[in-house]
């Protein structure tokens, strides 16, 4: 069993590197471009070649924070979309105070 001291201890150094990490964490967050790439397997319907064999479609995704890269199944183009974190919002319009 560890003093009161030591346990006091362990919890600021804990609690400092835990803080270090996450600012780590956010940082890389923001400034990397990608935060989740996938790759994901599509049956493709259109190849029927009389066998057994299944043909699948490769579709890859790249999301970041702002924007979502999107590859085209049939075509193979990537379609690079941002992503609406804040609705828009209608500016404030300026009126005359008549005094």
């Amino acid at each position: 069993m560890l003093s009161a001291d030591v346990s006091v201890q362990v919890l600021w150094v804990g609690t400092g590197a835990a803080a270090g990490v996450s600012g780590v964490s956010l940082l890389a967050a923001l400034v990397g471009g990608s935060w989740l790439v996938s790759t994901e397997r599509l049956y493709n319907p259109a190849f029927r070649n009389g066998s057994s064999k299944v043909e699948y479609l490769t579709r890859r995704t790249v999301s970041g924070l702002f924007t979502l890269c999107v590859t085209e199944v049939p075509s193979g183009h990537a379609q690079l979309r941002p992503i609406p974190i804040l609705p828009r919002l209608p500016l404030p319009t300026r009126q005359k105070q008549l005094r």
